[in-house]
Order: C-alpha cells, then sequence, then structure tokens
C-alpha cells in the first residue's frame, strides 16, 4: 500500500514560494528591472553594457504591450442566466474568470463584492463577474453565499466555498489575492502571508465540501432548467 503524503500546511505553500521566487532571481537577473517602474529601469542604465540595456528596453516595451492587451477588465460585471455562455465558457481560453455566487442583499456578499472589486481594479487580466446564486441555479440556498467558482477554457478549475473560506468578517484584498495566488491564477508582490487565513485556523483547503455545490447545480440542471437551455451552466 502507498504511504499517505503529509499534508501541506500553509507555511509548507509560503516557502515553496519563497523558493521559487529566488529561483526565478537566479534564472533572469534583469526580472525586477523589466517588471519594476520606469523610474528604477532608467537608473540603470549607468550599470548595464549598452548592448544589454537596450536588448533590456525593447523586451520591455514589448512585455507592457502585451501586458496592456491582456488588461481589459478591470471591474466586477454582473451578469444573469442568459448571458453565462458568452460572459463565462466563451472567454478567450487564456482567462480566468472569477465568479461570485451572491445573495443580493447579503452582508457577507456584498463585504465581499468589494473585496473582489479591488482585485479586478488590481489585476485587470481577470474577468471578475457576480450573478444573483439563484440566477445561476434556481434553489441554490443563501447560506452557501458567497461563493466563488474560478472558471478557464470554459470550464470549472477551482470553488471556494462560502465566506468563512474567503476569509470570514477579516475578509481583506490581500487574503483573496493570496487564495488566487494559491490557486494559481495570479503571482503577488506579497512578502509575507496575510494574517488569520482559512488555513491558519486550521483548514488548508478551500475546497472544504465541494461535492454541496456541485450536488445543488446538478440537482437545478436536472430537475428545473429546461434540457434544451442547460448548457449555459456546464462545468463537467
Amino acid at each position: 500500500m502507498k504511504p499517505l503524503e503529509a499534508k501541506k500546511t500553509f507555511d509548507d505553500v509560503w516557502t515553496a514560494e519563497l523558493e521559487k521566487r529566488n529561483e526565478e532571481k537566479r534564472q533572469n537577473p534583469y526580472k525586477d528591472l523589466l517588471e519594476g517602474s520606469d523610474e528604477k529601469f532608467e537608473a540603470s542604465k549607468d550599470s548595464l553594457d549598452e548592448r544589454d540595456y537596450e536588448m533590456l528596453r525593447k523586451k520591455r516595451l514589448a512585455e507592457m504591450k502585451a501586458k496592456a492587451a491582456r488588461n481589459k477588465f478591470g471591474q466586477v460585471y454582473e451578469i444573469n442566466e442568459t448571458e453565462w455562455v458568452r460572459e463565462i465558457n466563451e472567454v478567450d481560453p487564456d482567462v480566468f474568470v472569477v465568479v461570485h455566487l451572491m445573495a443580493k442583499n447579503k452582508a457577507e456578499c456584498i463585504h465581499f463584492n468589494r473585496t473582489l472589486s479591488a482585485i479586478a481594479a488590481k489585476f485587470k487580466f481577470i474577468k471578475c463577474v457576480c450573478i444573483e446564486a439563484y440566477k445561476a441555479a434556481k434553489g441554490f440556498p443563501d447560506e452557501l453565499c458567497p461563493t466563488v467558482l474560478i472558471y478557464k477554457e470554459g470550464k470549472q478549475y477551482k470553488q471556494i466555498q462560502g465566506f468563512d473560506k474567503l476569509g470570514g468578517p477579516k475578509n481583506s484584498v490581500e487574503k483573496f489575492e493570496w487564495l488566487l495566488h494559491v490557486a494559481g491564477v495570479v503571482e503577488t508582490d506579497l512578502t509575507e502571508v496575510p494574517g488569520d487565513t482559512p488555513s491558519r485556523r486550521g483548514n488548508d483547503d478551500s475546497d472544504a465540501d465541494p461535492e454541496v455545490v456541485q450536488r445543488v447545480l446538478r440537482e437545478a440542471r436536472s430537475k428545473i432548467i429546461a434540457e434544451d437551455d442547460e448548457s449555459w451552466l456546464q462545468d463537467d
């Protein structure tokens, strides 16, 4: 019998992240210059060989143009059920879509939507949308809101169920940024783990009880949504 692997702690993840960053710096010593401010790049001119500086300048301009082309969202878009396929399943396959299933007047959802708005403004290459949960799946219980579904290439990539898993009352932009980073959605400049994250409180798995969400969505599709209309909520 294959021995069980020890479950990674939050500190294990953070240590691996620091090692990854150090390795990237070793392999690409100019990474900070390419991604830093214009002032920092110009200040490096005297310390670089003229040929190296020109090469980096051209590479930096190319990367800035590519980044500008990707940064086309920047806000949270509220959608309805008829827009699901177009706004989520049919977007560019390279784009992550973060979906907030919300209960419109629930305080926790209002709080989280502010966090999501800040994330959308910071990471403009992510498409952030919100939809009232009952529109996504009739019968979806308010107590599961807010729930976050992350889509890529038209398929569900990850889910984070419930306000507590999103940071609870102390939810912050930094905490959700870290969760997105761990999920592989964004790179982060955070230099330390945001305090009191869900995994710090003794749960390292942000997908706790994922079958609850999937069961509700499956039941909604099979019992309520007409067969010829149910493609808008496919997640398999």
